[in-house]
């Protein structure tokens, strides 16, 4: 099933919106490398700017490929602290993947880019450390991996049934 650049940027929007609600519980779980209290609100606030860049573009006129590497600038632009600056490096791999790809991208497809994602965010990030967003990135990319092996379905479905599995990490 082919993703479509309206079905990203409503999953982008939705976890914008799901990041904004829990960024202080997010905050509160920080504890590496020191609890400084806001790694919800640097990923809202990078999120926020990624997503903001897309606004001075038309949805209907962007391929998913043009969309995902707009995105990408913007996150990087903006991004905040060390939890933005990883979200970043994990949409940057993703987009270094996705720009390979020609027309839409399959589920099997968008798998491949998060594992490349997840590659680019843990090569650079000083310290790499299990325990943090870092496996997250990881659990979310083996999990899509395995459920796209699994199943067709819409990538709304798979990355709901991911959740729980983020949830136990």
């Amino acid at each position: 099933m082919a993703i479509k650049t309206i079905q990203i940027n409503t999953i982008l929007n939705n976890a914008y919106d799901l990041l904004s609600r829990e960024k202080n519980y997010i905050n509160n779980l920080n504890v590496f490398p020191v609890p400084d209290g806001d790694t919800g609100l640097n990923m809202v606030l990078t999120l926020r700017g990624a997503l903001n860049n897309i606004k001075s573009h038309s949805l209907k006129s962007m391929t998913i490929q043009e969309y995902v590497a707009c995105f990408t600038e913007g996150a990087l632009l903006n991004s905040r602290g060390c939890s933005g600056s990883i979200l970043a490096l994990f949409c940057k791999g993703i987009s270094e993947s996705v720009k390979l790809i020609e027309g839409s991208i399959s589920n099997h497809e968008l798998s491949v880019s998060f594992k490349k994602g997840y590659e680019i965010a843990y090569q650079e990030t000083t310290n790499p450390t299990e325990g943090t967003m870092l496996t997250m990135m990881r659990v979310l990319s083996e999990q899509f991996e395995k459920l796209c092996s699994e199943s067709s379905n819409n990538t709304f479905f798979l990355i709901k049934k991911i959740i729980p599995s983020l949830e136990e990490t």
